[in-house]
């Protein structure tokens, strides 16, 4: 047997699994998308093609809920950035028990999604929360029903979010710093550059690439995250925080509309493919570019 032989024949099982796992659900939510299909009902109803997928755009529910998810992934994964590259650049530099702050750094991304909700639901509480008692001796003296105002509902819940996931970026940031060498600082500091002469020239350049594929793959995370939202506020009050991974699942197990829900995760994926496909483009032109 060839090594060529050999290579495919270790390759065969890992390809079945990632086809069963990967490939097969997607080509039956598409399936499923294009027929009538209950929740309950065992059987394939009669072939419509696209129109659940047209019946889902013209819902207004389901713009509403686009919109929230553009919300929420923006405002999560920018504050996700800038927090998760100041933490990794004040963890880089050299000081004491900086390995104790990298250690309780990481800890909101160690924390269970149900502890973490739980907790901040606690702290976002009207009558015993913590953050309307700091607000209170701040000089504010309303109540503010942090999650349960619909103004104030989806700010918190970005807030948390952003407390939930940044350390992720912080771990990948400054894994990418450690590889840089610290002569290039003591060569730009010889010629006269300040701190922002040497982010901009060094530190951010030697990053960019980490950078930009951690930010694609947090918007991705984001956009199709239930669980978070769906422990913190339920999508509410109201329609406010209902995102649409939220929407997918009641269009599934509240109005039992299989096809339906496959719809909308169809359509999730092509707007996810889509930008996806166009940022990696970009970021290779770019590339070319600088080369």
């Amino acid at each position: 047997m060839s090594d060529r032989q050999m290579a495919i024949l270790f390759l065969v099982p890992s390809a079945l699994v990632i086809g069963f796992l990967g490939v097969y659900p997607v080509i039956r939510t598409i399936l499923l998308s294009l027929f009538v299909k209950g929740t309950l009902s065992p059987k394939m109803g009669p072939f419509v093609g696209v129109s659940n997928l047209v019946n889902i755009l013209k819902s207004h529910q389901f713009g509403r809920a686009l919109l929230n998810s553009i919300i929420w992934t923006g405002g999560t994964v920018a504050l996700q950035f800038i927090f998760g590259l100041i933490f990794s650049l004040m963890l880089y530099k050299e000081f004491r028990g900086r390995n104790i702050m990298r250690s309780i750094i990481i800890f909101p991304y160690l924390i269970p999604v149900v502890v973490a909700v739980l907790v901040w639901k606690y702290m976002f509480n009207d009558l015993i929360g913590i953050v309307n008692h700091i607000v209170y001796l701040l000089g504010y003296r309303k109540t503010i029903g942090w999650l349960s105002n619909p103004n104030t509902a989806m700010f918190s819940a970005i807030m948390t979010g952003t407390w939930k996931y940044f350390p992720f970026m912080v771990i990948c940031f400054l894994a990418r710093l450690q590889t840089v060498s610290l002569e290039l600082y003591d060569a730009a500091r010889v010629d006269g550059a300040n701190w922002w002469q040497e982010f901009v020239h060094i530190t951010f350049p030697i990053m960019k690439p980490v950078v930009m594929i951690v930010l694609l793959l947090r918007t991705i995370w984001m956009f199709n995250n239930y669980d978070f939202l769906a422990l913190l506020t339920g999508g509410g009050p109201g329609f406010t925080t209902t995102t649409l991974p939220i929407l997918v699942y009641r269009k599934i197990f509240a109005e039992f509309s299989m096809s339906g829900g496959a719809a909308m995760g169809v359509f999730m994926f092509l707007i996810l493919y889509v930008t996806a496909s166009l940022y990696l483009f970009l970021y290779e032109r770019a590339e070319q570019e600088l080369g």
